[in-house]
């Protein structure tokens, strides 16, 4: 919890805010390239994205005991936030001997929710860690196609835009 709790501040509302603050004050300096400003705002990004990343994935690791899944749904029950959803998600990639249907609409569930929430960071961890188990785990066609339609793939790749 408290490795959560330091991202929430890292990554909260005034955090973002007097980030954005310092980017607007430095833009308004004619002497700074915009392409500098541009990156720097994608590296904190990219490192928030890192954090939240490796605080949940290490979350998920220290708990994927079978016997800990009546606790682990309760908590994050309780909780009922967009990380303990991924922990319980994660809990479930982690711990599963097979994944069922009911874990692909689990992910279809979350994956409409971050939408929703315009949760960009969660929606992109969850991806990240169901490719991950997509290849390095054995997934029967029909439900590795379901997977890769949730996520907007093909199991070649990106689905292309129509």
């Amino acid at each position: 919890d408290v490795g959560l709790r330091s991202i929430t501040m890292l990554t909260g509302d005034e955090s973002i805010r007097r980030f954005e603050d310092l980017l607007r004050e430095v833009k308004e300096d004619s002497d700074v390239d915009h392409d500098i400003i541009e990156m720097t705002n994608r590296v904190f990004r990219f490192l928030c994205f890192l954090a939240i990343g490796g605080t949940i994935d290490k979350i998920a690791d220290c708990i994927q005991k079978r016997e800990l899944e009546e606790i682990v749904i309760d908590v994050c029950d309780k909780e009922n936030t967009p990380a303990y959803d991924l922990i319980n998600f994660f809990f479930v990639l982690r711990t599963a001997t097979k994944l069922q249907d009911e874990d692909v609409e689990k992910l279809k569930t979350l994956l409409k929710k971050f939408a929703k929430d315009r949760n960009e960071i969660a929606e992109r961890l969850l991806s990240f860690d169901m490719q991950i188990y997509l290849n390095t785990h054995d997934v029967n066609y029909r439900l590795r196609q379901k997977i890769c339609e949730a996520l907007g793939e093909t199991e070649d790749g990106p689905m292309p835009e129509l």
